[in-house]
């Protein structure tokens, strides 16, 4: 069950990058750079997010933006691969998937760099102790409510491009991670 689980938020993921990077996302609610400054600075200052915009996973710093070859290599092979012609870039986008965590990667010349990390395992937390499971009130008293809200997802931005986020369905999260506007 848990493996179909993961692929069903694996399907509905990229899907949702390649719509994402193929087109603009009506449902967006707040799309600006000031909308996005708001998103940082809406909160009380104990609760704002101030995240650094990474992950470490088994050890193994994700930063998106990043070139994905010393992550890739000290992670090893993944359970599945995927590619597609890149929306965005010249080149292929990239889906590594492992146990419990994918990562997503856009092509810049000749390296590949990180464009998200998602997280499936409920044995993983967020930067602020979030984990699967978590409610939007759990978020909230965590981050603030200085997100970005798209859809079902909620953002923290840490700067102008880079957010961790969290995906709710049935008022629960279903997924996290950290990712980077492309």
């Amino acid at each position: 069950m848990k493996k179909i689980t993961a692929a069903i938020i694996t399907i509905t993921l990229i899907a949702g990058l390649v719509l994402a990077g193929c087109g603009s996302n009506a449902n967006e609610e707040k799309t600006t750079t000031a909308a996005k400054e708001e998103a940082t600075t809406a909160a009380p200052s104990s609760t704002n997010y101030t995240g650094a915009g990474s992950y470490t996973i088994n050890g193994v710093k994700i930063v998106p933006g990043e070139d994905f070859a010393d992550a890739l290599s000290s992670l090893g092979d993944p359970d599945e691969f995927s590619e597609a012609a890149s929306c965005n870039y010249d080149g292929m986008d990239k889906t590594y998937t492992y146990d419990g965590f994918e990562i997503t990667t856009y092509p810049d010349g000749d390296i590949d760099r990180i464009a998200s990390l998602l997280i499936t395992d409920e044995s993983l937390e967020s930067s602020k102790g979030i984990k699967i499971g978590a409610s939007l009130d759990n978020i909230t008293a965590a981050y603030g409510d200085g997100y970005v809200k798209s859809g079902s997802m909620y953002k923290y931005y840490a700067d102008d491009d880079i957010y961790e986020y969290f995906f709710l369905l049935a008022g629960e999260v279903t997924y996290f991670g950290v990712a980077i506007d492309s």
